[in-house]
């Protein structure tokens, strides 16, 4: 009697493994979701680079999530970029402001020292009339200012036709003068009351109305 030998075969299935596929796959998606796309770049490159191997399942993710998170992070970079030069901008041009803001106080503070010694001797600011005499005296780049009395009385206008010495045009410009600038000043400070520099008026005008 003959035995019958039952023989089993053992197929063995070798699985492929991408791993730099996963590598990228799981880079692209911790940068989208964790770090703000800061490593999807990484992902997409490694993935890219993983498309040569197979399965490639693992590097197509890696690809696609990082080139997503990557143009994230590109729009991003150029919308923070586009506020840190606004913000530059603003504050090159609030110190231009600025510059520009003391040297009309410089310039036109002789004629609001003419304004104040009036009011040291009346008690009081004098009106648009009075005023536009007092001024009338003291002139900048051969024009001469004018007076406007401020809102609380207690504040006053001293007013510029700008460059083109026409009154109502863009380049017009005024400094607005409050008596406490006077009054709190030191007996050294520079806006203390004193006579006009010869310098600060025009020739043939004189110091004082």
């Amino acid at each position: 009697m003959t035995g019958e030998q039952n023989q089993s075969n053992t197929v063995i299935v070798k699985v492929q493994n991408n791993v730099l596929g996963n590598i990228a796959m799981i880079c692209s998606l911790v940068g989208l979701l964790i770090t703000g796309g800061l490593l999807c770049p990484v992902g997409l490159v490694l993935g890219i680079i993983a498309l040569k191997k197979e399965p490639k399942g693992t590097a197509i993710t890696g690809v696609v999530v990082g080139a997503i998170g990557s143009l994230f992070l590109v729009v991003m970079l150029l919308i923070f970029g586009a506020v840190v030069f606004t913000f530059c901008c603003s504050c090159i041009g609030l110190g231009g402001l600025a510059a520009q803001s003391a040297e009309r106080q410089n310039i036109s503070k002789p004629a609001a020292q003419a304004i104040y010694a009036h009011y040291e001797e009346t008690g009081s600011l004098p009106d648009d009339a009075t005023g536009e005499q007092i001024v009338a005296a003291y002139t900048h780049d051969g024009q001469a200012f004018k007076y406007d009395v401020g809102s609380t009385m207690e504040n006053f206008l001293i007013l510029h036709p700008g460059k083109d010495g026409k009154w109502d045009t863009p380049d017009d410009w005024s400094v607005d003068w409050d008596l406490f600038d006077f009054q709190s000043a030191e007996p050294n400070d520079d806006t203390a009351i004193e006579p006009p520099d010869q310098g600060d008026v025009e020739p043939g005008e004189s110091n004082s109305p």
